[in-house]
Order: structure tokens, then C-alpha cells, then sequence
């Protein structure tokens, strides 16, 4: 997935003007307030923290509490996971379907649509799997309007 970085190396999933776009999928799967948490050294580069100490790329590591990131992360991936249990997907289909697809990105909402039709009981009605579809749809649109 595509992240910024700004001047420290802090990640965002938006350009200001003055960042430089990343690729990489140490953050594919995760939430916005997640992702900027993070700071991230892109291979051959360093990072000097305020005391000197000086952090070779590539590496990532969290600028806030790296538990309230977790916790971040877990309440967004049990959020996904409420919207759909009520269509019948098996919870293990679910996060599958979550995980591999960026927040932001042109790609995850394609990609959650085909995980989550393929996740979709076979004996479903016709309404339940546009149900299922149109909650992926709107959950995504929503995601995007925070950003």
C-alpha cells in the first residue's frame, strides 16, 4: 500500500505537499488511526531520534501508545466483523476478507468485494448477498469520509 512520510519518518495516509510516498505492506489491513501511529525508515535510511540516537531503516515503530494502537486496530477489525456477522459469514471468512486490503487504497475495495462474495453462504438469498455487498460498499465510503 502507498503511505506518506513526513520530515521524522511519521506516517500518513494523506500528502500535505511536503511528504514522500511510500510503498510497503508492513501496513496492509490496518486502520487509519493505526497507520498514524507509526513511524517508518524506509530500507538504507536512518532516523535520528532527539537524544542522538540514531534508528537504521527499514523499520517501523509506533509514536504512540503501541497498545492503544492495538486496541485501535482490534475495535476497527471487530467493527468489520459486527457488520457483517449479521449476513451469516463465518467469523474466520470475515477478517480474511478485512485484512489483506488497505485502508485507502483503489484496490481494497475491490478486493474486499471478491473476498466477502466468495465468503458469502451458497444457499444465501439474492437479498441477503446485495445486503452483504451494500454494507461492504457503505463501510468502505465511510472510511474514506474520515480520511
Amino acid at each position: 500500500m502507498k503511505i506518506f512520510i513526513d520530515r521524522d519518518f511519521c506516517c500518513h495516509l494523506i500528502d500535505d505537499g511536503n511528504m514522500r510516498s511510500i510503498e510497503t505492506t508492513a501496513f496492509d489491513g490496518k486502520c487509519k488511526e493505526y497507520i498514524e501511529g507509526y513511524r517508518f525508515i524506509p530500507f538504507g535510511e536512518t532516523w535520528t531520534r532527539e537524544d542522538g540516537t540514531i534508528f537504521h531503516g527499514e523499520m517501523v515503530s509506533p509514536v504512540k501508545s503501541a497498545s492503544m494502537l492495538d486496541k485501535i486496530q482490534l475495535q476497527y477489525e471487530a467493527d468489520i466483523f459486527t457488520r457483517f456477522s449479521d449476513f451469516g459469514i463465518p467469523q474466520e471468512q470475515d477478517f480474511t476478507a478485512t485484512r489483506n486490503y488497505s485502508v485507502g487504497s483503489f484496490v481494497s475495495i475491490y478486493g474486499q468485494l471478491y473476498e466477502v462474495i466468495r465468503a458469502i453462504p451458497v444457499r444465501s438469498s439474492i437479498l441477503n448477498k446485495q445486503n452483504i455487498i451494500k454494507t461492504t460498499v457503505e463501510h468502505y465510503l465511510d472510511t474514506l469520509k474520515e480520511e
